[in-house]
């Protein structure tokens, strides 16, 4: 019996449903998020820093995985540089400007949690952008 893959991928390996591309990226974020914090104190306890000391844009490493193996997945399809390029600057300018804004107007929160705001705003604001682009010119 096969074990049913998520997100679910066509036969060309691309991811086959926006909610599912979602679903995947806010899972990455969480997992990622618990991970870094995890280590964070654990550093803190060991002396190497503060608690939330740490950068959170880090947690965006795992969802971006997901992102270039739909990127490889579009081999072939000669706009999707393009496109990953458009949707990765929306990403960070957004992304960015959520995580420092956040970091203006709440400017007793550590590290961990602006820079997780941002990195979380940037994943999410480049999914639609990614999957409904690429499809649009394919």
């Amino acid at each position: 019996m096969e074990r049913a893959r998520f997100p679910r991928r066509d036969p060309d390996g691309r991811v086959a449903r926006f909610g599912d591309l979602i679903a995947a990226a806010v899972v990455w974020l969480v997992v990622a998020f618990l991970a870094l914090t995890v280590i964070d104190v654990l550093s803190s306890l060991v002396g190497v820093g503060e608690v939330g000391s740490s950068r959170g844009w880090l947690i965006a490493i795992l969802a971006l995985w997901l992102y270039v193996e739909d990127f490889r997945a579009w081999r072939g399809v000669r706009s999707r540089l393009g496109i990953m390029l458009i949707a990765l600057l929306l990403a960070v300018l957004v992304g960015g400007a959520a995580g420092y804004g956040l970091a203006y107007l709440a400017s007793g929160l550590p590290a961990l949690v602006t820079g997780s705001v941002g990195a979380a705003v940037g994943v999410l604001v480049y999914a639609p952008v990614w999957f409904y682009g690429i499809r649009f010119v394919e």
